[in-house]
């Protein structure tokens, strides 16, 4: 892992690839204005000689009508000269010029040798731009971000400025994946060719993943387990934007950071913008190893400890009691729960004063004195006697027309002062970029956990944002405010995790409606979704993998009662539910009051089986075998593989129910050749499912797989059934 300046360009080797960077000189057609650009030269396999890349090689193929040959596949293209392809970067100076013709000026590499910053200057204008490169250690992955400079008088307007521009090697059939999203329906696989068209990817919703999730995928011929993948996520948690298309040339380019839709950026003389981080990555393991890697990122550069820790079986009270909460019987659930071997106890809504429904309450953070008449203290107190840990409920986002902070500061929610504020579940949203509402909900959110011993914290956000401008309240142009809020968003985030590091926060947001990276480095456990249906939570789980950890994959209950949950209204039996919250951060939501005896024993069972195999399957890496995308696959298949490999945990989920019940043998990944592992079923049923294997070696394994010997495995009392295999080195 090194980056190295050579002459005429930057080589930044990962651990197995290689990132050149070429300056090129360039004298403007019909002018005597020259620059030096900066380039893309080749992003692929690691190479032994970089020096030999041609410094020509992205630009001397097709017609350079549009633009000066030296001037295509850029790092970071600009708005300006005969520039028509779509920019990173469009200014629009004090005097109403529109056009930027930046020259490499500088660079520097820090002195771990991990980050690379190259500076670009207007040639008339004092404008600079800082390229930031980082990598990282054991990682084929680029974080890639940019620092814009007014070092002028006078302001500057930031139209469009992208994070980074990623330019692909050319190849005539090429594919694009993304994840298109909507409420309960996040994560959903879109593949298409990337066309010279470019197609744009964005959320306007003020959250990263109302309609699309900020990630990216090239690709030729590549299945999960083999082929060159080009990929990237942006890290942002507000509007953002990707276009993904090709020059005029039919060159791949994708280029993203924050959208500018309603939103534009003023840099007043002296001021800077630094952008989010776009981390993009290569492999030529298929989409199964891209996502691998973004695993591993987490890991090193989460700001969370929990992000490495495996995650306790939660129980949430709200489908038990609603907005009903009384220290009486909330202490007797917690007995129950006790009982089950449950970890966390959270109570949801409900908690603090005027909230006995949803009409009235948010933003009165104070604990309801009627259902809690000596604080939260004695319902700590016991739920850690029994050896859990507390959790809380809190939406600080939000606030109620019906409560004392809006009586007190209407001025504070995303209004327009001349209409009506709108309302939704109602609630309004409170303006998060004002310094005022940063500084309350900092200081009531301290209040609450230096008084309480809170180890859990779900944080929601259940509305879009609209209206969204200062309400006249300061002199800063509207456009910022969705920067603003954003940034003082991640700035409340990191309060908590510094003063409070052992505090687990949830990231919800209707459910996983901000589920991007970013706001995975400070929360450790992500709602992936509001709707807990199993099969739609199977399809839902391989698009959230391919950024997020599968331990963080959460909600409200992941066994629950029946159609409670299921937007789609279908039967589930226990088992099922069970193991498809074996995926991810197992909780309980059904009211345990009103469970029999056997129905108890089952729960147990599955909560004794999830803090079995949790350390494999959450701190291990993950193969998905067989895709709920695979019309033909008769079962949905997960691998998990622990660290040291001695021991691996595999998933298998009837999805399809193929002819009879069988299942063909399939070939395991991630195991160590030469040591035997002895395989046991979990789940399965002894008379009609139950398969006896003899020891077999990860060699035999990866390449024969496992046989199950005429088994109707897929067949079951309910209609989709499940089970488990479980590998342990001898």
């Amino acid at each position: 892992m090194s980056i190295a300046f050579l002459k005429d360009r930057f080589v930044l080797n990962t651990k197995n690839t290689s990132y050149v960077i070429l300056l090129r000189s360039c004298t403007f057609d019909g002018t005597t204005e020259t620059v030096t650009a900066v380039c893309n030269g080749y992003w692929g396999e690691r190479l032994l000689h970089p020096e030999e890349v041609p410094n020509d090689y992205y630009s001397a193929n097709g017609s350079s009508a549009y633009i000066e040959k030296p001037l295509q596949c850029q790092e970071y293209p600009a708005y300006g000269a005969k520039f028509f392809n779509a920019e990173s970067l469009k200014v629009r100076f004090a005097d109403g010029v529109r056009d930027l013709r930046l020259s490499y000026k500088d660079y520097k590499i820090a002195e771990d040798g991990h980050l690379l910053t190259l500076t670009l200057k207007d040639i008339y204008y004092p404008f600079e731009v800082d390229l930031c490169y980082r990598i990282f250690e054991g990682l084929d992955l680029i974080d890639r971000w940019t620092v814009l400079r007014n070092i002028g008088p006078d302001p500057a307007e930031l139209e469009t400025f992208y994070s980074a521009n990623f330019t692909v090697p050319y190849s005539e059939n090429l594919r694009l994946t993304h994840f298109s999203s909507a409420w309960g329906d996040e994560y959903r696989l879109q593949q298409q060719p990337l066309l010279q068209s470019p197609v744009l990817l964005e959320s306007r919703a003020g959250v990263s993943n109302a309609t699309a999730y900020p990630y990216f995928a090239v690709d030729q011929n590549a299945t999960e387990h083999s082929g060159a993948v080009w990929f990237g996520t942006l890290q942002w948690s507000g509007n953002w934007q990707i276009k993904a298309g090709r020059d005029h040339n039919r060159w791949p380019q994708i280029c993203g950071g924050i959208s500018n839709y309603n939103t534009a950026y003023t840099l007043n003389g002296g001021q800077s913008f630094q952008t989010p981080v776009f981390t993009g990555g290569f492999v030529t393991g298929g989409f199964g190893a891209a996502a691998r890697q973004l695993h591993g990122y987490q890991r090193q550069t989460s700001k969370t400890p929990w992000t490495n820790r495996v995650m306790p079986v939660m129980y949430n009270a709200w489908a038990s009691f609603y907005f009903n909460l009384d220290e009486a019987m909330l202490m007797a659930q917690a007995e129950r729960c006790q009982k089950l071997g449950v970890e966390l106890f959270m109570i949801d809504d409900g908690w603090f004063k005027n909230r006995n429904n949803d009409l009235a309450g948010l933003g009165d953070w104070e604990v309801d004195p009627e259902k809690f008449p000596n604080g939260l203290t004695p319902l700590i107190n016991k739920v850690e006697s029994l050896g859990m840990i507390f959790g809380i409920w809190v939406e600080p986002e939000m606030v109620s027309e019906e409560s004392e902070l809006y009586q007190e500061h209407p001025e504070w929610i995303l209004r327009y002062p001349t209409r009506q504020p709108v309302k939704k579940r109602h609630q309004y949203v409170l303006n998060f970029g004002l310094p005022e509402v940063y500084e309350f909900t900092v200081a009531w959110l301290d209040k609450l956990l230096r008084e309480n011993h809170i180890q859990y914290l779900k944080w929601d956000m259940n509305r879009f944002l609209s209206e969204v401008n200062w309400n006249g309240l300061t002199n800063t142009p509207d456009d910022a405010v969705y920067i603003k809020y954003v940034q003082n968003l991640y700035r409340v985030l990191e309060y908590i995790n510094q003063s409070y590091p052992e505090v687990l926060i949830e990231n919800c947001a209707s459910g996983g409606l901000r589920a991007d990276l970013s706001m995975a480095k400070w929360c450790g456990r992500i709602n992936r979704s509001d709707n807990q249906d199993c099969l739609d939570a199977l399809v839902m789980h391989e698009g959230f993998t391919r950024v997020n950890l599968t331990k963080a994959a959460g909600g409200g209950c992941h066994l629950h009662h029946t159609r409670y949950v299921t937007m789609s209204g279908r039967y589930e039996a226990l088992k099922r539910m069970a193991y498809t919250g074996l995926l991810g951060s197992f909780s309980v939501g059904l009211d345990l009051r009103k469970l029999n005896k056997q129905q108890l024993s089952e729960v147990a069972g599955y909560i004794a089986l999830y803090k079995r195999l949790r350390e494999t399957v959450q701190l291990g890496n993950m193969y998905l075998l067989r895709s709920v995308n695979d019309p033909t696959a008769p079962a949905v298949i997960y691998q998990f593989v622990s660290q040291d490999k001695k021991q691996s945990v595999v998933f298998i989920y009837n999805n399809n129910k193929g002819f009879m019940g069988w299942l063909e043998a399939f070939k395991l990944y991630g195991l160590e050749p030469e040591t035997v592992y002895n395989i046991e079923m979990a789940g399965d049923d002894a008379n009609r499912t139950h398969v006896d294997f003899a020891p077999l070696s990860g060699d035999t394994l990866m390449k024969f797989g496992v046989s199950f010997k005429d088994k109707r495995l897929l067949c079951d009392d309910s209609v989709y059934g499940c089970l488990a295999l479980i590998l342990t080195a001898k």
